[in-house]
């Protein structure tokens, strides 16, 4: 695997806590933009920090090392599986900056999902 930006880290992907909503905030409106909706800053901000404080919401970014900037994110869902007779995660979102594509930060991210539903007892 080789990044495309000549000598730049690969971006860390890290769990959004509330010290992190604001940082994933400009991630989450550009999204909304590539998919043609607009969505004011403040409102995703209010959305994103709900879903994190309730739990509804586990959100994964990737942070680059040179700005602190999320160049991606995921964002999963829990739900319980009636099937399964446990709790099940969705993947409802996941968007990488057109920029950073092709460096796998996609991937990276769905592993860092399949970890944490891995490790909430999640099934297959």
């Amino acid at each position: 695997m080789t990044d495309l930006q000549v000598g730049a880290a690969k971006p860390a992907i890290v769990r959004v806590t509330i010290e992190h909503v604001a940082q994933v905030t400009p991630i989450f409106v550009a999204y909304s933009a590539f998919y043609g909706r607009t969505v004011a800053a403040a409102a995703a901000q209010q959305y994103l920090h709900e879903g994190v404080v309730t739990g509804e919401s586990v959100i994964f970014m990737a942070l680059t090392a040179e700005q602190q900037e999320a160049g991606g994110f995921l964002q999963m869902h829990p739900s319980r599986s009636s099937k399964w007779l446990g709790r099940r995660w969705i993947v409802n979102d996941i968007f990488v900056q057109p920029t950073l594509r092709r460096q796998h930060i996609g991937r990276r991210l769905l592993a860092a999902a399949q970890a944490h539903a891995v490790a909430t007892t999640a099934q297959d």
